[in-house]
């Protein structure tokens, strides 16, 4: 077995591929038949970029304003909004429903992407299943169940996720 690099010299498109799989059962076609969610398989450098977007780190302050020492260092605030960011993950994800659309936005009278996820799957099952399917497909987090597994192209599935 040789030692040869091109097996790591990837396209970008090879690594984001779209991947369909059942939406929640409450979501169903005019034949009565689930819809199916397109979602892109989002680089981990992606999703990174996404989080520190919703990181902040900040001096922190006493109640008069002051900067706190620490054996004569500031000492610093660490600040993550994981749910905002994993919302905003889902958006990014999502390519059918296409949640940063502007119609679907205006009708559900947001401006922030962020805000979209729970507003299309508002019920509590309907979100959780959509955010178990991204994240197991994005690789970080959650798993397929079978079923969900034979509606979805399973190749399709493995190929996204190495």
């Amino acid at each position: 077995m040789s030692k040869n690099l091109k097996y790591f010299m990837r396209e970008a498109a090879e690594v984001e591929k779209v991947v369909t799989v059942p939406a929640p059962e409450s979501f169903k076609d005019e034949n009565g038949k689930v819809i199916q969610l397109e979602v892109k398989v989002l680089s981990s450098e992606r999703i990174r970029a996404i989080n520190e977007g919703y990181h902040t780190h900040t001096v922190a302050l006493d109640k008069k304003g002051n900067p706190y020492i620490n054996g004569g260092n500031v000492v610093f605030r660490d600040e993550r909004d994981n749910a905002k960011a994993t919302r905003h993950i889902l958006v990014e994800a999502l390519q059918y429903p296409k949640l940063d659309d502007p119609e679907l936005m205006k009708y559900y009278n947001c401006v922030d992407i962020t805000q979209m996820p729970e507003k299309v799957f508002s019920r509590a099952d309907e979100f959780a299943h959509v955010t178990r399917v991204v994240m197991a497909l994005l690789g970080i987090g959650g798993q397929l169940s079978e079923e969900e597994r034979k509606q979805a192209d399973e190749k399709e599935i493995d190929d996204a996720k190495n």
